[in-house]
């Protein structure tokens, strides 16, 4: 009787442990980590400060503030909006992220957080700890710890939320499309405060002491305390008839003032919607690994045969409307140097071969990269090569992959350095002039720099700046400047 009972008490523990190990589900399309009792963590000083009880900020204009210094990681100093909509957070609802966000969560691998519109996701200390490496805040101690856990949840948001494919995909790439700048009203939505702000006249703000934000530009926002705006730190004057933000302790119903003076306008700024960075479309699963004996994922091409139709085999696909893509320099470069040592990677470069998930690649210049198979997919689709030549376009996929391994592993931004979907947005967006693109992938040992005259026979085949590629025979009647110049590629 006692061992049947014994029985019946470990079964009843197993259906509970079953039930406490079902995964949260979220409200809305977010990932949450599972609370059970073991994973809940009490100490979370290393990532949140002690403030609680809507304790505001010691020094809400001093204690926190962005790094004015151009970095790798932008071209201006775009984290004005970050940096006002997270200090007017502070500000109303408190200091501590535990009070603007309805619920904080630690685990022993990260937070659950639930906003106060709902929406809920978990973060990683991992994307914590990126956060603060490339959030640009700088500040008090205590405020800045929780103002770099605020800007890691909303990139998190950010990332969830995304229709691009690549950027849901990827955390470092989320982080470095918002650190290019948010309209204010983004950044707040994105903290989940949609429904606590109320849109205003700048005006307004300058009597009494009311407390909000007065959006500059589609990227940039400044604090208003006290009818001064905060700039770095240092009280400066109002700027009149702009567009203005204020927050609210319950939501609000009518989100914006009756605008009675016609000559102000304080509609949000038309702020174009976030083009996909690389287009890329997941895939179903991962290719399997290569057999040592065949490489799929290049053509028969071996031992030097030039391309049969280089013309038409592949070129640059024309950009859609809003779309950011530069990828004419890739083209050229790729077609150079086949044309002058062979349409296959394996003559192009020093040595391919089949490793692991993917291939093993020694450039010409002696540099080693490793080269999934599902890198050089999402390379091909983010590179969105046309022509006729299907093999031609897989050689060109290839070596375009190899190129944004080098480009990753070489970069001295780590955000792009820690994922290759971040350096293949980045080598897609931005471009590259041919030089520095040849020298990446093998060819520094190779290249000549050369005058036009040097391309006037009609067998040469080379670059010229202003001009593109000369293909010599290859392309008949092909009038080449007076003047100019460029670069070929020699077998020494």
């Amino acid at each position: 009787m006692l061992s049947e009972l014994t029985k019946l008490m470990n079964t009843l523990q197993k259906a509970q442990d079953a039930q406490d190990a079902k995964p949260v589900k979220p409200d809305r399309p977010a990932t949450v980590a599972a609370t059970t009792h073991s994973t809940v963590r009490t100490d979370s000083t290393e990532y949140l400060s002690n403030k609680k009880d809507k304790q505001k900020p010691d020094d809400v204009l001093g204690g926190l503030f962005f790094s004015p210094h151009v970095t790798y990681r932008s071209l201006t100093t775009p984290h004005s909006s970050h940096v006002a909509g997270i200090k007017l957070a502070m500000q109303h609802f408190g200091q501590s992220p535990t009070d603007i966000y309805a619920q904080v969560t630690p685990l022993d691998t990260g937070f659950n957080v639930t906003m106060k519109d709902g929406f809920k996701l978990f973060i990683t200390h991992k994307e914590l700890d990126l956060a603060k490496a490339g959030s640009q805040l700088l500040g008090n101690e205590d405020m800045l710890k929780d103002a770099n856990f605020l800007y890691a949840t909303l990139v998190k948001r950010k990332q969830l939320e995304s229709r691009d494919p690549a950027e849901q995909a990827s955390y470092p790439m989320a982080m470095r499309n918002t650190n290019k700048g948010e309209h204010a009203s983004s950044v707040l939505k994105l903290m989940g405060l949609e429904h606590h702000m109320k849109e205003v006249k700048s005006e307004s703000l300058g009597t009494g002491q009311k407390l909000g934000v007065t959006v500059v530009s589609n990227g940039e926002s400044m604090l208003v305390v006290d009818g001064h705006e905060d700039f770095h730190g240092t009280p400066s004057r109002l700027r009149l008839k702009k567009q203005a933000y204020v927050l609210s302790d319950s939501p609000v119903t009518n989100r914006r003032d009756d605008m009675k003076d016609p000559s102000i306008d304080s509609r949000p700024a038309q702020v174009p919607p976030s083009p996909p960075q690389t287009n890329v479309k997941p895939l179903a699963a991962p290719p399997g690994p290569p057999s040592p004996e065949a490489m799929p994922d290049i053509s028969s091409k071996r031992n030097g045969e030039r391309p049969v139709n280089i013309l038409t085999g592949f070129s640059d696909t024309p950009r859609d409307f809003g779309e950011f893509r530069e990828t004419a320099a890739y083209v050229d470069a790729i077609k150079l140097m086949m044309m002058k040592f062979g349409q296959s990677p394996t003559d192009c470069f020093q040595r391919v071969a089949a490793a692991g998930d993917g291939y093993d690649v020694t450039m010409k210049d002696g540099y080693e990269v490793h080269v999934s198979r599902q890198e050089i997919q999402r390379a091909g689709q983010a590179l969105k090569l046309s022509g006729d030549d299907s093999e031609m376009i897989k050689d060109a996929n290839f070596m375009f992959a190899a190129f944004t391994k080098r480009h990753q592993l070489e970069h001295e931004d780590p955000e792009v350095m820690s994922d290759f979907e971040t350096a293949l947005s980045d080598a897609v967006q931005n471009g590259r002039h041919i030089k520095p693109i040849l020298e990446n992938i093998g060819m520094i040992g190779h290249m000549r720099h050369v005058h036009v005259s040097e391309l006037e026979d009609q067998d040469s085949v080379g670059f010229l700046y202003g001009f593109g590629l000369v293909l010599g025979n290859e392309k008949a009647h092909q009038y080449l400047p007076y003047d100019g110049h460029g670069y070929v590629l020699d077998h020494h």
